[in-house]
């Protein structure tokens, strides 16, 4: 019996429609959507279920290249004419951005492309944001102290404080109390005190700023291998303004002495403001002071107070024209005491007897328990 319209007779293959106005074949229920893309290698349509899921599941496997090629990895690039074979590659791990190469323009450093000749990059500058060259390296010069006393390639130097920039060397080994010995200049008679570079201890020398030779005298002890004072002048009962103006005119004589000394007849101790402009002045130039002692000593406690380098003196050697033994006798006093203070400063006068007194007196026993010292080693021992 004839099958009716639109149905296949039993047994044969199932109708493929050939025109467009036929109605599709819908799918088969019991055939999996998975299966439809591997309908291509399936088996025959009789082949059992089993089989069919395990050849659905199977991966592709690759096309073998042709016989006459040599089997390449797909993932090794061709290697050029002019280099040598790579080595065998290894096994990439999955990456989903792989570092770019040195030459590419990726932020990577890569410390095997180095070429010869050329200076590697240091390791600091690999970091965002490091500062790196702030230490000297080794065999380079280190950058110069604040305030250090050296030349530069115009032959300029930033000076020193003057207590130091001006002073004379000076050692200590033993550690024994300092004493120092300022005396005073008397003129033109400064020729008759013989060579003082044969003295077998230091002396320092205090010049008028006021005489007319001030400038030759600082010269004449400095060629002795001396430091020099600078005795300023001030009007009693000075202003500020004063001390500012004497300071300003003594400028160029200033430049060569390690420390300044107000007289006894200016009322230092107890001129005030007129004090504390002189240590605001002496702050600023470095240099040190000496004053006599009277009262409180109100104006060197001012300076020391400021910071400047500041001290008294303990006595006056030859005033009153004391002679060598009583002098020598002054000495030992000012010994003794130098052990019970920090310093003591003997003031007296550029006279050949006080030369001569000084000599003999550092024969003796006394000298041995003190170090006679230039006059700013004493002034900065609290420093």
């Amino acid at each position: 019996q004839p099958a009716p319209a639109g149905q296949a007779a039993p047994g044969s293959a199932p109708a493929i429609p050939g025109a467009e106005d036929q109605p599709r074949p819908e799918p088969r229920p019991d055939r999996p959507a998975a299966q439809d893309a591997v309908a291509a290698v399936a088996p025959a349509p009789d082949a059992d279920t089993d089989t069919q899921a395990a050849v659905a599941n199977a991966e592709p496997e690759p096309a073998m290249p042709a016989p006459s090629a040599p089997p390449q990895s797909p993932s090794v690039e061709p290697v050029a004419p002019d280099q040598p074979a790579p080595p065998e590659p290894a096994p990439q791990p999955s990456h989903p951005d792989p570092v770019p190469p040195a030459d590419s323009g990726g932020a990577a450093f890569d410390l095997g492309t180095a070429v010869p000749g050329t200076p590697a990059g240091r390791i600091g500058d690999m970091a965002a944001n490091v500062v790196t060259g702030r230490l000297p390296s080794i065999g380079q010069d280190a950058p110069a102290p604040a305030g250090s006393d050296i030349a530069d390639a115009d032959g300029a130097s930033e000076k020193l404080p003057a207590i130091l920039r001006n002073a004379v060397p000076f050692e200590n080994p033993e550690g024994r109390p300092l004493m120092a010995v300022l005396l005073l200049d008397e003129g033109p008679s400064r020729r008759d005190l013989g060579d003082l570079k044969n003295l077998p201890f230091p002396v320092s020398f205090a010049v008028d700023a006021s005489a007319d030779d001030a400038a030759e005298a600082i010269a004449f002890y400095r060629r002795a291998g001396a430091e020099v004072v600078l005795v300023v002048p001030l009007p009693k009962w000075a202003e500020p303004e004063d001390v500012e103006i004497t300071l300003q005119a003594y400028g160029a004589l200033l430049d060569q002495v390690v420390a300044v000394m107000i007289p006894a007849e200016a009322g230092f101790q107890t001129m005030g403001d007129a004090a504390r402009q002189v240590t605001v002045a002496l702050a600023e130039t470095g240099h040190g002071l000496i004053t006599l002692p009277k009262g409180l000593n109100t104006g060197h406690k001012t300076a020391v107070k400021a910071g400047v380098p500041a001290g008294l003196v303990f006595r006056e050697l030859d005033n009153d024209g004391q002679s060598v033994a009583v002098m020598r006798r002054f000495l030992d006093n000012a010994a003794y005491k130098a052990r019970l203070q920090p310093g003591v400063i003997m003031l007296g006068h550029a006279r050949p007897d006080t030369i001569q007194a000084l000599i003999e007196w550092s024969l003796g026993n006394r000298v041995k328990t003190v170090a006679l010292a230039p006059i700013s080693a004493v002034l900065l021992m609290d420093e």
